[in-house]
């Protein structure tokens, strides 16, 4: 007679608190005339004009450049750029260009030392940079004509409502949002969610494996705490999702951001699933507008990531018509920013068509859709 034992980790039963019994202060819905004026200052920027100075680079001016990178005096490998065309004063490549860039003119060339891409902390590479054109940006006058020039607006007083509605809505999808994250907050602290130490253990060498740092004690902590917040996350929300009889749909796209962040390694690319804009505009649809809060919210859970926002469209021979593509990375990268997230934490850049994921020209609508997309870049964790 063979008799043995078998012990495998089970799903905890997550005992649940009575939720009319909790409450969650979040912040009030205002919008005032700042935030209106913001975004119209945004648009009048977008149809702004650019006009060649022979004068030094001032804060704001658009400069386009070439760019070398190199570490020990040697080139890295992607890190020559020409036709560079930038707005100073952004803070929106490496650290350190802005500064750089002050005060040249036409012309000029410059090195200066920063840390780049991929290198530890305390590391710093060179950048050369040279100036080729100095443009400065003449805007337009906020009337009813420029209504009419930049939205389907005959008004400068339709544009505003319109903006006061949209600013409103997603305000408030930015409360629900917040309300969500405080509760799921209070919900982990307060409730006791054993998680398997294998599962976690399994889960953490993958990540630092494939970061190759695992005899990394400091970093092997960090990432346990996320890898279990994540697991704990999972537990609970499964739990209320079977208690509640409610159906998953824009729950479970946080929860899937979180999962592929914290399971992703330095270099992999993540899709902003369901982020979808309106045709040839780099402004989302409404209902895609709750994916940008969960983004913030991720990179608000996770302190130390670091992001490069990827802009993608289909539908263009052209590989080189990267404008569409940019302004939508641009958006992205602009809202966060907007909500509190450093400029030091982030890049963006539009593709064009040049890295399809099916080849151009698309045979159907499903790869069309496949092929215009936003990405991110994990750069650091």
């Amino acid at each position: 007679k063979l008799v043995f034992s078998v012990e495998v980790d089970v799903r905890p039963e997550v005992v649940l608190p009575d939720f009319s019994k909790i409450t969650i202060t979040v912040e009030d819905v205002l919008v005032n005339d700042a935030d209106i004026d913001e975004q119209i200052d945004e648009l009048r920027a977008r149809f702004g004009t650019l006009n060649t100075v022979e004068r030094t680079t001032k804060s704001g001016d658009f400069v386009t450049f070439d760019l070398t990178a190199r570490i020990d005096g040697q080139e890295v490998d992607g890190g020559k750029a020409n036709e560079i065309s930038y707005e100073v004063g952004s803070n929106r490549m490496i650290d350190g260009l802005d500064a750089t860039l002050v005060g040249l003119v036409a012309g000029d060339t410059k090195t200066f030392n920063t840390q780049l891409v991929g290198q530890a902390d305390g590391e710093t590479g060179d950048v050369d940079v040279a100036v080729k054109v100095v443009k400065e940006r003449i805007l337009p006058e906020i009337d009813d004509a420029f209504a009419k020039l930049a939205s389907e607006f005959d008004t400068l007083a339709e544009l505003k409502a319109d903006t006061a509605t949209r600013l409103e809505r997603l305000k408030k999808m930015e409360q629900g949002a917040q309300a969500r994250d405080l509760l799921l907050e209070k919900l982990i602290t307060d409730l006791d969610i054993p998680v398997p130490d294998k599962l976690v253990t399994d889960e953490v060498n993958e990540h630092l494996e494939g970061e190759g740092r695992l005899e990394d004690a400091e970093h092997r902590a960090e990432v346990d705490g996320q890898v279990r917040a994540s697991i704990k996350s999972d537990f609970l929300f499964d739990s209320i999702v079977k208690a509640e009889e409610v159906q998953v749909n824009e729950t479970k796209n946080t929860i899937s951001l979180v999962e592929k962040v914290n399971k992703a390694k330095v270099g992999d690319l993540i899709k902003l699933e369901n982020l979808n804009f309106y045709f040839n505009s780099e402004k989302i649809i409404v209902e895609s507008e709750p994916i940008l809060s969960d983004l913030l919210q991720v990179l608000k859970m996770n302190p130390q990531l670091k992001i490069n926002i990827y802009g993608h469209i289909c539908c263009n021979d052209n590989p080189n018509d990267v404008k569409l593509s940019f302004r939508r990375s641009k958006f992205v990268f602009d809202y966060l920013i907007r909500n509190g997230i450093a400029t030091s934490r982030l890049g963006h850049k539009g593709f064009g068509s040049s890295r399809p994921i099916y080849a151009l020209p698309e045979k159907n609508e499903a790869e069309r859709i496949a092929n215009r997309r936003v990405e991110i870049l994990v750069v650091k964790k």
